[in-house]
């Protein structure tokens, strides 16, 4: 019996990589579809994080500007404070349209108890109780505000009521 010859270890490596590329072509046009539906998915992605990082730059400029209105910085011109109001509370809804944050969404409350449009703030302090429930640091500020449109509106047992849920 005569040992078999073993090709030497050039030739094993070549014929690998021939088999590789041969594979490679039978199957280029389903790598080719992986390769476009990964590029789409990156791209998809690529766009909403952009999309989101923009509209959330602009919700803190125009929150910027509404601070600066509701407590009056850095005005050029005077208001009243019925127009002061007003204007902080339009740009305080715009930046909440943009992005929903409870900060900005008590400040809307503040801006109508101020204008004392107390049914819309007391609205407003209700959706905020509902939808932020998990804004722990700010529930007590927006119970003890329904307290007072409550006390306002002459209704003292609803505000006697609200303060004891602030204590509990």
């Amino acid at each position: 019996k005569k040992a078999s010859k073993k090709d030497s270890p050039e030739v094993e490596i070549t014929s690998v990589l021939e088999n590789m590329k041969g594979t490679l072509k039978k199957k280029q046009k389903m790598v080719l579809t992986y390769s476009l539906i990964a590029a789409s998915a990156v791209l998809v992605l690529a766009v909403i994080i952009y999309y989101q990082h923009t509209a959330d730059q602009q919700s803190r400029e125009i929150e910027s500007r509404a601070y600066n209105v509701y407590y009056n910085l850095y005005q050029k011109k005077s208001m009243s404070k019925q127009e002061q109001y007003q204007q902080a509370l339009d740009l305080f809804q715009q930046a909440y349209n943009k992005q929903k944050s409870p900060r900005v969404l008590l400040y809307i409350a503040s801006s109508y108890f101020e204008l004392e449009k107390y049914d819309d703030a007391l609205k407003t302090l209700n959706t905020f109780t509902k939808k932020h429930a998990n804004a722990k640091d700010m529930l007590p500020i927006v119970y003890q505000k329904i307290a007072a449109i409550q006390l306002i509106k002459g209704d003292k047992e609803a505000a006697l009521k609200t303060l004891d849920t602030i204590y509990k």
